[in-house]
């Protein structure tokens, strides 16, 4: 085989490993490639297509880790590449890094519109990942969003229907959750104003009623008053006057 000679002959030439590796991909043979992108990669830093490769490659293995040291050579090497740049977006995608992904999928975008499969990868990526600060109902919105642009731009993944159908009912439930979450609190703050307005009635009909006499100061012990003894009238004894005898007629 050619590729097989230039291996012998050149054992240290990196494209003749990429190329190698194409062929063991066309065979089916997705380990002997793997390790074909491997030694390309190795063997030349700033071969860029040759880490997108392996990459990708480590990517389907779900070695994220190992996916994105080789896809961000790829992208330091080769910063116009959009199959680099998407590339390192499924890396991040697999290590749920929401903002990362997100930002290396739309430069991958604008270096080339045409990639319709990062619109799919992006819907994908809504749908798995959390992130807090995207609300859960923001997030299914836009996967469904892309799934559509995917489908319009002519996509034609198998499982495109099940992923927005998965995404809708996502959105649905999430929907009603919210609203009963707002029912319960409206509710909660009904209670509260009822309460609020009872109390004040309460303390409006207190405030306006006739006071009640207050109670004097208790007495405290009082002298005894000495008694008085009655006024005894004085007893006037009778005076007897004696009769005045008459005078004796002269003679």
């Amino acid at each position: 085989m050619v590729l097989d000679n230039a291996r012998q002959v050149a054992p240290d030439d990196a494209a003749v490993w990429n190329r190698l590796g194409f062929v063991e991909l066309a065979m089916g043979n997705r380990p002997q490639a793997l390790e074909a992108f491997k030694k390309a990669a190795s063997l030349q830093e700033d071969y860029a297509e040759a880490h997108v490769n392996y990459g990708n490659l480590l990517v389907d293995a779900e070695d994220f880790l190992g996916a994105r040291k080789e896809l961000e050579l790829a992208v330091r090497y080769a910063r116009d590449s959009a199959p680099a740049h998407l590339g390192l977006a499924n890396a991040l995608r697999g290590l749920k890094d929401l903002p990362g992904a997100r930002a290396e999928y739309e430069q991958a975008l604008a270096l080339d519109p045409s990639l319709v499969d990062a619109n799919f990868d992006l819907g994908i990526l809504y749908l798995d990942v959390e992130d807090p600060s995207v609300s859960p109902a923001s997030r299914y919105e836009q996967a469904i969003a892309f799934f559509d642009a995917y489908r319009q731009k002519g996509g034609d993944e198998p499982r495109l229907a099940q992923y927005r159908k998965d995404a809708q009912v996502l959105l649905d439930k999430e929907k009603k959750r919210l609203a009963r979450e707002e029912k319960e609190k409206l509710r909660k703050a009904a209670e509260a104003k009822k309460k609020e307005d009872a109390a004040a009635k309460v303390a409006a009909s207190t405030s306006t009623a006739v006071p009640a006499a207050l109670p004097g100061p208790t007495p405290g012990p009082t002298a005894a008053v000495p008694a008085i003894a009655p006024t005894v009238a004085p007893v006037i004894a009778p005076v007897v006057i004696a009769p005045v005898a008459a005078p004796k007629a002269a003679k």
